[in-house]
């Protein structure tokens, strides 16, 4: 399991350059294509909404999905603790 923590860590950089690698792509694909200034911007306003709305939802996710592992090994960690304080209790009576 601490191995998926390790890979989570080495792919949230990749794919955030992929996704300003994809954001930049657009933006120079509006820049060159042979529109107006209004639907250049238009354009332009709707692809950053989309892309930030994308980024949102991935980084919610990835905050969700990490959280649930932290708070799955705490509950683990805790209940191991508190199975070591059981076991200690009788051999402290005796």
């Amino acid at each position: 399991m601490a191995g998926d923590n390790d890979q989570t860590k080495d792919l949230l950089p990749i794919l955030g350059a992929a996704a300003v690698g994809a954001a930049v792509g657009a933006l120079l694909a509006l820049m060159f294509a042979p529109k107006s200034g209004a639907e250049l911007r238009e354009d332009a306003k709707k692809y950053a909404a989309e892309a930030r709305d994308k980024a949102e939802d991935f980084f919610r996710t990835t905050v969700a999905d990490t959280a649930a592992d932290i708070k799955e090994k705490v509950q683990e960690h805790l209940g191991a603790a508190q199975e070591e304080d059981e076991e200690a209790a009788p051999a402290e009576e005796a």
